[in-house]
């Protein structure tokens, strides 16, 4: 198989290695006619060592291409140096973002970047951030497991799929410095359940209608990055519509295409599509919160 295009590397890959592109990097090795010798996937979160990894999988390579899929272009941004001071025959390096590909040298990824960055936002102060939520999640993570394993239940079937990740992860999101100083009433949270058709993340998604401070976008962007199964779409619909209340909506647009699949997400679009301030829509969603029975 030889891979010669962008279009190739982005359709390709992922059926090659059976994986669903998400933050991740992947060096794919080529002989001197082009031909596919090896491929390797490194997850963005743990990069150390990937270049020895990828020399090792593929000693006497002609030429690599390297990829990263981002979630969003900071993302993006932050992996752009992967082959920094490496000695790799590197043909082509370039990132995926929300389906399409951009080389690092291609106009359209710096005029995206530039589009994304406003002028006061320090992306190496959220960087950092980012990595000190990962270290407080990997601590939390296992004490939650802990207290999980000690009440000796049996899972449900829900339990045993990919959406108990998500409901980990807004578990301890819930108990962490995002908890909400108002808690909704069990009244409300039936409401809101039956509305958007949700189960687990109710309490979660509801109480975090009014987020617009920074450092809670930063830790839902984060969250809605590593959440998997049925609750993802919910904390990305969320994640959007705080990034419209602070003005993001480049942000807001790429939360919403992994929105869309839920009520809320559902909801939220439509409103932007319909030119609805964010401000209304909030108000909107309180309405469905605080009103019972249909509407």
């Amino acid at each position: 198989m030889k891979l010669s295009t962008p279009q190739s590397v982005v359709s390709t890959i992922p059926a090659m290695l059976g994986f669903k592109p998400r933050e991740s990097i992947v060096a794919v090795a080529l002989d001197d006619d082009g031909s596919v010798i090896v491929t390797a996937r490194v997850d963005l979160d743990t990069p150390a060592g990937w270049l020895a990894h990828i020399e090792k999988a593929a000693t006497g390579a002609a030429s690599f291409i390297l990829v990263a899929w981002a979630d969003d272009l900071i993302d993006a941004r932050a992996a752009a140096n992967w082959s920094a001071g490496s000695d790799l025959p590197i043909l082509m390096r370039g990132v995926v973002v929300s389906s399409t590909f951009y080389q690092l040298t291609d106009d359209r990824y710096t005029d995206a970047i530039s589009i994304q960055l406003a002028p006061s936002f320090d992306t190496h102060s959220e960087l950092a951030t980012i990595d000190k939520i990962r270290g407080e999640y990997r601590r939390d993570k296992a004490t939650y497991n802990r207290v999980t394993a000690s009440r000796e239940s049996t899972p449900t079937p829900d339990d045993q799929t990919s959406s108990r990740h998500t409901r980990e992860l807004c578990a301890w999101l819930a108990a962490g410095p995002l908890r909400p100083r108002d808690e909704a009433t069990d009244t409300q949270i039936a409401q809101w359940s039956a509305a958007m058709e949700t189960r687990h993340r109710d309490r979660i998604t509801l109480g975090l209608l009014d987020t617009t401070d920074a450092a809670t976008l930063v830790r839902l962007r984060w969250l809605a990055r590593r959440a998997t199964g049925t609750g993802h779409a919910n904390i990305c619909a969320v994640l959007a519509l705080g990034e419209l209340l602070v003005g993001s909506g480049l942000r807001a647009r790429l939360a919403l295409e992994s929105a869309s699949s839920s009520t809320l997400g559902s909801i939220v679009y439509k409103a932007l599509a319909d030119g609805v301030s964010p401000e209304k829509m909030r108000d909107y969603l309180h309405t469905i919160r605080d009103t019972p029975g249909p509407r």
